[in-house]
């Protein structure tokens, strides 16, 4: 039988897990780069237009 630090701590990992999948489901407000902000290279329009807020090749 779970103790109440065992149902506390599952209840965090739920309402944890439920915030980083409501993040990750937001849309990115900043336009994506043109050139990867890491090397330089020019990114491709396609990925540029899928991945909204891109900023890499990687």
């Amino acid at each position: 039988m779970p103790d109440e630090i065992d149902r506390d701590q599952a209840f965090n990992e739920r309402c944890l897990e439920a915030l980083i999948e409501q993040s990750r489901l937001r849309p990115t407000p900043t336009p994506s780069l043109q050139h990867c902000r890491l090397c330089g290279k020019a990114i491709p329009e396609k990925r540029r237009q899928t991945l909204a807020g891109c900023n890499n090749l990687y």
